[in-house]
């Protein structure tokens, strides 16, 4: 078993590239935001055995807890291996619900279901509910924008409707990521993160981010401020999420799921898909325990 660092960032993809399934949030680019804000340290482990190769990306928390630094974390495994090495933990990591059960077979036991998320097959036409429908169409009346945003304004601005929406909802304090890490991220993924605002008589009131790549789009932080609610700014800003994803070629969008299991937020992502897929969580109190990284 060894490890690699994010310095040793090529020896990182070249690792992923011999598995058969590939995913933005498995890339070294996506620990750097939590380096650069202090939070933890980014590692790709790589167990080697009889039967294959699995490598995991684990993020190395202050506290000593071992996490994937965001959804979707769990290990990534040629076909045939099998049990996946045991971490000094708690290991806590959500499986990504489009490779969950590969995931799991390299796991072994300890994947317990979680809830349900919704995406859309972005090959097919657009289903939307109703009501979802009818907001779009308002917004469009209004003639709210959405916009790509580059630059210091764009940032500060998603930073602070994203802090107001966690505020609002009371989130955990690990939700509250800086300004810092935000810009670190769009920096870091280039091409694979973009931030858009939804404009409203020319003032950001909404935002989010699209995380990309290998055909897959990824609706993450999204945020507002609440002022307009009447006006469907959220339906709008997620339409216009999927219509830049297919434009991007991308052939299926994850819009998540929410808090709690059907939840409102569940509830409003599924007007927009009847498409369900599970979550599962992986938590492990664990044996192994290793700090150095190690060129492969």
């Amino acid at each position: 078993m060894r490890l690699l660092c994010t310095d040793d960032r090529d020896k990182w993809r070249a690792e992923l590239a011999q598995m058969p399934v590939h995913d933005v949030h498995c890339m070294p680019e996506m620990m750097l935001p939590y380096e650069a804000t202090r939070r933890g340290r980014g590692m790709l482990l790589i167990d080697e055995n009889e039967h294959g190769v699995a490598a995991m990306p684990i993020l190395r928390m202050d506290n000593g807890e071992i996490r994937h630094p965001f959804n979707f974390g769990g290990p990534m495994s040629t076909p045939d291996y099998k049990g996946f090495p045991k971490l000094r933990g708690p290991l806590y990591c959500t499986l990504n619900p489009f490779y969950s059960e590969q995931q799991m077979a390299a796991l072994g036991e300890g994947a317990t279901y979680a809830k349900d998320t919704v995406w859309v097959d972005l090959t097919q036409p657009t289903k939307l509910r109703a009501t979802t429908r009818h907001c779009v169409e308002k917004a469009a009346r209004e003639q709210v924008e959405f916009i790509e945003a580059e630059g210091p304004f764009g940032i500060r601005a998603f930073s602070d409707m994203y802090h107001a929406t966690m505020r609002r909802n009371n989130a955990a304090p690990h939700w509250m990521f800086q300004t810092e890490w935000f810009s670190t991220l769009l920096r870091s993924l280039s091409q694979n993160a973009t931030l858009f605002l939804v404009m409203y008589k020319g003032e950001p009131e909404a935002g989010c981010i699209l995380l990309r790549g290998w055909g897959t789009c990824y609706y993450h932080f999204a945020a507002s401020f609440n002022q307009y609610p009447q006006l469907g700014l959220n339906h709008f800003m997620v339409v216009k999420a999927m219509e830049w994803a297919k434009e991007k070629g991308c052939t299926r969008l994850h819009l998540g799921g929410g808090v709690e299991p059907n939840d409102g937020l569940f509830r409003f992502k599924a007007g927009f898909s009847d498409l369900r897929l599970p979550v599962y969580k992986f938590t492990q109190m664990s044996e192994w325990s290793g700090s150095k990284c190690h060129a492969a």
